[in-house]
């Protein structure tokens, strides 16, 4: 078959068969691991910062909010750090993982695959409508709903720019599979975002923003621009959404060094609950204007101060303190090789200054996929995926 092939066609379908052959891969690992449960849905779609970042910065040359280094990855498979902000596995991993699915892939790593199908499929002929696809992932550490958020990191991948890749992803699957085939996959998956928190962190530390704008003004800015971007994924396809609102920021090890006696940070604490309550409304909206549109919203911040006043419930002897980092509370850097970290990363919520550990982790996705009202709302991603959305 090859050599009746133009090279360009022969790299193509190439390229078709190395993408068939990553998805078929990961679907088996997981079969073979940990997706015990029946798949829920035909594909996960991951749009966010840090917290579900699995790679894309890896490949981001001009970019330091890498974690591709040790101690990151130190209890996930290997001990390799994979630039995964945490020991182990995120939140895209383990949602993945409760669905049934392989853990999405970072869309850069297999960006130039895509490229070159989306480039050229008209010119095969060939049937490669049923290449599996189970997800992919395009969060990038460091960014925010604004573009301009994360600057300080280099080059980042803001969230237009995601919805944008995911947009190309959109199109070359209708070249490969039609509309409908298309439609029959996207609307069913599950578009997880999690995003925000540096928008607020780049507002509460910079005097010209807080000079230029007023708390709820900056909150009602990004929360609008979310809503946009969901507006544009909605546009392509998406049905199902998961989003997190903003954790009690002012908790984390970072922002603890800066308080008096080591407490919270009430401040920024207030205004992470102030943007929260302001999203919420949005998403009812975003709701009520478009038919066939479910969601389900996580609320980590009364989560996140939960486990705080109920450490032991959750098996947390350490709220405070970093497992991993450096100087008071290991939270005056990020985690480095040099660092000395904890022994027990079960019994700590975060382990660097900023990130939590895959024990918290854990408790957030049991919380996501089966938790009660008290912290998602309208429903959980459970009963999100079987139908149960009005």
């Amino acid at each position: 078959m090859a050599s009746s092939l133009s090279a360009s066609s022969f790299r193509l379908y190439m390229d078709l068969r190395r993408l068939s052959s990553l998805f078929m891969t990961t679907m088996v690992v997981a079969v073979m691991t940990s997706c015990s449960e029946g798949q829920m849905v035909p594909a996960a779609f991951v749009f966010g910062d840090s917290v579900v970042d699995v790679g894309n910065n890896n490949h981001l040359l001009f970019s330091i909010a890498k974690s591709n280094y040790p101690h990151y990855g130190v209890d996930f498979a290997y001990s390799e750090p994979t630039g995964r902000f945490s020991n182990g596995k995120i939140p895209s991993d383990l949602v993945a993982e409760k669905l049934g699915l392989p853990s999405p892939p970072p869309y850069l790593s297999i960006r130039h695959i895509w490229q070159n199908i989306n480039k050229n499929v008209s010119k095969l002929g060939f049937g490669f409508g049923s290449i599996p696809l189970t997800g992919l992932n395009f969060a990038s550490a460091g960014c925010g709903v604004l573009k301009n958020t994360g600057s300080i990191f280099g080059v980042h991948i803001s969230l237009e720019e995601q919805v944008d890749y995911y947009a190309k992803v959109y199109s070359t699957l209708l070249k490969l599979r039609g509309y409908d085939r298309t439609e029959n996959i996207v609307s069913k998956a599950l578009f997880l975002v999690v995003i925000g928190s540096n928008d607020m962190l780049n507002y509460y530390d910079s005097d010209s923003l807080r000079e230029k704008f007023a708390p709820q003004d900056r909150s009602n800015q990004t929360a609008s621009k979310l809503v946009e971007l969901l507006e544009r994924l909605y546009a392509y396809g998406a049905r199902r959404f998961a989003l997190t609102g903003l954790p009690a920021l002012g908790c984390a090890p970072a922002r603890r060094l800066h308080v008096k006696n080591q407490e919270c940070d009430e401040e920024l604490n207030s205004m992470c609950d102030a943007y929260n309550r302001m999203l919420k409304p949005m998403l009812q909206q975003f709701k009520s204007k478009h038919k066939g549109v479910s969601y389900t919203y996580f609320d980590a911040y009364t989560f996140f101060l939960d486990v705080i006043n109920n450490a032991s419930h959750y098996g947390f002897s350490e709220t405070k303190a970093a497992c991993c980092g450096v100087g008071e509370l290991e939270a005056e850097f990020l985690c480095t090789p040099f660092s000395d970290y904890c022994e027990d990363r079960n019994k700590y919520m975060f382990f660097d200054r900023i990130h939590p550990t895959e024990a918290m982790y854990r408790h957030v996705v049991d919380a996501i996929i089966d938790g009660p009202s008290k912290y998602v709302a309208p429903m959980n991603i459970r009963k999100l995926v079987s139908g149960h959305a009005s």
